[in-house]
């Protein structure tokens, strides 16, 4: 009786062992994510990204999202609006107040002359960044504050961003007048080629500015000629060569806009989850 249990016993082993050695191996199923396509939020598509997309806005020629203006968005949209909406609303002085009353004045008066006479900014408007570098100057962080101009040239087309005026902390250039009063800092050489950053470089945050700054060979080819006597620029080129100051990106931007003849805007940028958000007027001046 025993044996024929061993025998049954080791039967049923021997067919399980044979089963699994004819069990084939299955490949793992490869699990799949499905990615549905999210709305954008709505503070996303009016957000204005860009001075250009601001200029194009501004001249009433796309609506949000980079879409153009048509009939039917006018009529929704009225450019008199339009235009307000690109005013930072979280001004105070937009709140008629007796206090603020005369820049609440100017500025509908402002947008009134501008949907009146259908007036835009020129192509070719006098267009002025001021650009706030953050650096380390021997380890110590220091706030450059350089101004820079778009220059048109004569070639269609073409132009080009140039450093008009530079500002140094105070302590920077006590250091280094010595070396002025002696003449010992030169910017000039006879290889010396006026020249510019990309007409575009302000949709970047000015990078190809920072990265002239630290690559150690100077700046004064990115000034305007105007400038090359100031003594800022003395200075800043003497340290860039010393390898002495690292710019480490910009910390501030804003930008002055011609817009007619007798107005001046600023304009930075906002980042913050509303729909009046991106680069909005934060300033209106006569010229």
């Amino acid at each position: 009786m025993k044996r024929i249990l061993i025998f049954i016993f080791w039967g049923i082993i021997h067919n399980s062992l044979a089963q699994n050695s004819e069990t084939k191996l299955i490949p793992d199923s490869i699990s799949t994510v499905v990615f549905t396509k999210q709305p954008v939020a709505s503070f996303m598509l009016w957000q204005v990204k860009s001075v250009n997309e601001f200029i194009h806005r501004f001249n009433y020629e796309v609506f949000i999202d980079g879409e153009k203006m048509n009939d039917s968005l006018q009529i929704l949209y009225p450019r008199s609006q339009y235009i307000l909406k690109l005013f930072n609303e979280d001004d105070e002085r937009l709140k008629m107040t007796e206090k603020t009353q005369l820049y609440f004045i100017k500025v509908n008066q402002f947008i009134a002359m501008i949907c009146e006479e259908d007036i835009k900014i020129d192509k070719q408007a006098k267009l002025s960044a001021n650009v706030k570098l953050e650096a380390l100057y021997k380890e110590k962080s220091v706030i450059l504050d350089i101004l820079l101009q778009k220059q048109y040239l004569k070639k269609e087309g073409s132009a080009r961003w140039q450093i008009t005026n530079i500002s140094l902390p105070k302590e920077i250039i006590e250091e280094y007048q010595h070396l002025i009063e002696r003449k010992d800092i030169t910017t000039t050489d006879s290889t010396y080629r006026e020249e510019g950053l990309s007409p575009n470089a302000q949709d970047i945050a000015f990078s190809p500015l920072v990265n002239a700054f630290n690559q150690g060979k100077g700046i004064v080819s990115l000034c305007n000629q105007t400038i090359l006597k100031h003594q800022e620029i003395f200075i800043l080129e003497k340290i860039l060569r010393l390898s002495l100051l690292k710019v480490k990106g910009t910390k501030d931007i804003s930008f002055k806009i011609s817009v007619h003849k007798n107005y001046q805007i600023e304009i930075r940028e906002f980042m913050r989850e509303k729909e009046n958000s991106g680069w909005l007027i934060t300033d209106l001046k006569l010229n």
